[in-house]
């Protein structure tokens, strides 16, 4: 009874935890690909992604190996399917010496929305399983393979959403841009600490973190042409 009880109050904090931060985020406020950030909290409750092993999802420095499995990867990806036409290495694993858990994150990008079903067959005879929408973007299709040492997640959508090229944008300011990364690098430690607890606590102050440096990167591509 007093461990039910216990887990009945954690289960609440969380709750009243969860939307303290979509309040603090001013989730009337931001839209995040025409979805407002409430939405994606909605969605992320019903997100359902493999069993991944304590290996996988342990965080760990920078590794060095991480851009070579993803060319590896992105050699088979294009193997495999014929309506591809864009691949990039996305997420933590492709930004230079910034820490992540063992997880290669994948962003594909075919002609049109039918072109998405054939390339989920093409990438089935690969490994790959649906596991429906991305948490990038509601439109976007969310693809994973693991084995005990390695998860590769592909996010996979045709041309006319923009999450792609931001996401690229993202990676390309955090490379280059020592201040951003560092502020990146400390805060995605920080909240890190959420994750295993408080998936979606974690998982929306990370969308919170992203969708301004993604803005401030624009903003200084920008300025770049005026």
């Amino acid at each position: 009874m007093g461990k039910d009880l216990h887990k009945d109050k954690i289960r609440t904090d969380n709750v009243l935890k969860q939307f303290s931060v979509l309040k603090e985020l001013g989730e009337n406020d931001i839209l995040i690909y025409n979805e407002s950030i409430f939405s994606k909290a909605r969605r992320y409750l019903k997100l359902k992604s493999p069993k991944l092993n304590e290996f996988i999802l342990k965080y760990r420095k920078y590794d060095k190996n991480w851009p070579l499995l993803y060319k590896k990867e992105k050699t088979k990806i294009l193997k495999a399917s014929k309506n591809v036409l864009k691949c990039a290495h996305l997420g933590s694993t492709s930004i230079l010496n910034l820490g992540s858990n063992n997880i290669i994150d994948i962003g594909l990008i075919v002609k049109e929305k039918n072109d998405i079903e054939k390339c989920k067959i093409e990438l089935k005879r690969i490994g790959y399983e649906s596991y429906g929408n991305s948490p990038l973007s509601r439109d976007a299709e969310w693809l994973w393979k693991s084995n005990n040492h390695i998860a590769y997640v592909i996010h996979i959508d045709d041309v006319t959403n923009p999450w792609f090229e931001d996401t690229v944008l993202l990676c390309d300011y955090l490379c280059w841009n020592k201040n951003a990364f560092n502020a990146y690098k400390s805060a995605k430690k920080e909240i890190f600490k959420l994750k295993k607890n408080n998936l979606l606590l974690y998982s929306l102050k990370k969308i919170k973190i992203i969708n301004d440096i993604i803005n401030k990167a624009k903003q200084r591509s920008e300025s770049r042409y005026m």
